[in-house]
């Protein structure tokens, strides 16, 4: 059901075009979300479209890569059209346990995130509307895409140290690590006596999630094509300058926790 290449030419390619279409549609939505003032709903139920963006756009990408790796389509713009036709049956093939236990795990991190976010200075008998809505941004962004690509088990595996093999792991696993550390950075405005509207809880570490996660992806893909490394993947060669800039990052991300 999930992604599994053992081809690193293929998982490049992958790897690839999934950053590429990351940045452009982050980068559309942020852009959409400053020019209308639409990141001031950050926190209530009229900021779900923005949801509902990232989870189709996340479900398009899988499918467009299930497809590819089925050999059904090739990476080609004009290929994506013929995706529409063909991705209800592939959605078809998706076993339910596989859904059920996706599901339950996207439920538990929202969970986790709101605990965590009301340790970290959230209002506890205050704003929960806006606390579940935002930890709810954070799971979507975050966890959802890792549940959509290599499965429920993986979300334990990889939040829980193991190893990642290939460079579509740390990919996401950035962006795990990028889109926690914007929410962070984003929290430092809230307390200034500025009067700002858009200080409010969530505003500020909704829009740095959001922005975090589009950095992350456009690092990656930096990272990707200045690899002198990655024209030798097909002999099995490791992408050297892309694993030390991750370790990089996951220390980063223990000295900021």
């Amino acid at each position: 059901m999930f992604l599994s290449v053992n081809d690193n030419y293929t998982v490049n390619k992958i790897t690839s075009f999934y950053c590429m279409s990351s940045c452009i549609y982050l980068s559309v939505l942020i852009v959409g979300l400053l020019l209308t003032d639409a990141f001031y709903y950050a926190g209530s139920f009229s900021f779900l479209p923005v949801y509902f963006v990232i989870i189709i756009a996340e479900i398009f990408k899988y499918s467009y890569i299930r497809l590819v790796n089925q050999k059904e389509l090739s990476f080609n713009p004009k290929q994506g059209f013929k995706l529409l036709s063909i991705i209800f049956i592939l959605l078809k093939q998706t076993k339910v346990i596989e859904v059920v236990k996706s599901l339950f795990t996207v439920l538990f991190v929202v969970i986790a995130y709101f605990i965590m976010a009301i340790l970290f200075g959230a209002e506890v008998f205050d704003k929960h509307e806006e606390t579940i809505m935002f930890s709810f941004l954070l799971t979507v962004l975050t966890v959802f895409p890792l549940c959509l690509h290599f499965g429920a088990n993986s979300v334990i595996y990889v939040l829980g140290g193991g190893k990642m093999n290939d460079i579509f792991h740390l990919t996401l696993f950035r962006n795990i690590q990028m889109s926690l550390f914007g929410a962070w950075i984003g929290a430092f405005v809230i307390p200034l006596d500025w009067e700002r509207p858009w200080q409010v809880w969530p505003i500020p570490c909704s829009t740095g999630a959001i922005l975090g996660s589009m950095l992350s992806y456009f690092i990656s893909l930096f990272q990707f094509f200045s690899d002198p490394g990655k024209k030798n993947n097909k002999t099995g060669r490791k992408d050297s300058f892309f694993w030390r800039t991750n370790n990089f990052t996951l220390v980063l991300g223990w000295a900021v926790a």
